[in-house]
C-alpha cells in the first residue's frame, strides 16, 4: 500500500507528481526574477510629511509612557490634514472634505 491506505502506490507516487508540477508551476506564476523586478514599473508615492514619510508607508513612535507619543501623533495627523509644518519636516497638505 502507498501513502493512503486506500490509494496503490503507483497510483500515489503519479499523484505525488502531479502536485509537485501543480505547486512548481503556481510557483513559477507567483514569483519575478530580479531581472522582471528591475523592469517592473512602480508608480511613486506621494510625499506626506517631509521626505521620508510617503503615501502607504507605516510608521510607528515609541517610546517610555508619558513621552508624548500621542500628542506627537496627533500634531503629525493635524498637520498632514491641513498643511503646514512638524519640526523641520514639511507636511504637504491633501484635499480634506470641510466638515463645518
Amino acid at each position: 500500500m502507498g501513502i493512503r491506505d486506500d490509494v496503490p502506490e503507483p497510483e500515489a507516487q503519479i499523484a505525488r507528481s502531479d502536485l509537485k508540477a501543480e505547486w512548481l508551476t503556481s510557483f513559477n506564476e507567483s514569483t519575478n526574477t530580479p531581472e522582471g523586478l528591475a523592469k517592473l514599473a512602480v508608480p511613486t508615492r506621494e510625499p506626506i510629511l517631509g521626505s521620508w514619510f510617503k503615501q502607504g508607508d507605516l510608521g510607528f513612535i515609541y517610546g517610555a509612557r508619558g513621552l508624548g507619543k500621542t500628542w506627537l501623533a496627533m500634531h503629525i495627523a493635524r498637520k498632514c490634514a491641513e498643511g503646514g509644518s512638524v519640526s523641520d519636516w514639511e507636511a504637504i497638505a491633501t484635499a480634506v472634505p470641510n466638515s463645518s
